[in-house]
């Protein structure tokens, strides 16, 4: 059997990335937590922002393009064979 090796080249922008959505993770969730006595709209809001900085940040990224091409993959596959179901056989 043959085997494949797959090499991952990590930048130094891309660590620095993946850092950034992680550091804004952590800042959404002390400013969730910081601003409990300016209301509930003020604590959402922050943490809702916060998480979709992270996220647009972390998809930027060359992890989050691997992360995207498998769940682009994984529908397909689970697409294809959704449509065929085991069926009781009739009698």
């Amino acid at each position: 059997m043959a085997s494949t090796q797959v090499e991952t080249v990590t930048t130094g922008a891309d660590k620095a990335k993946v850092a950034l959505a992680v550091a804004l993770v952590i800042a959404a969730l002390a400013g969730f937590y910081l601003l409990a006595r300016r209301g509930q709209i003020a604590q959402w809001g922050v943490l809702i922002v916060g998480l979709a900085a992270a996220a647009a940040v972390f998809f930027t990224s060359e992890s989050g393009k691997e992360f995207i091409g498998f769940g682009r993959e994984s529908g397909r596959k689970c697409a294809r064979s959704c449509g065929r179901r085991a069926r009781k056989p009739s009698r």
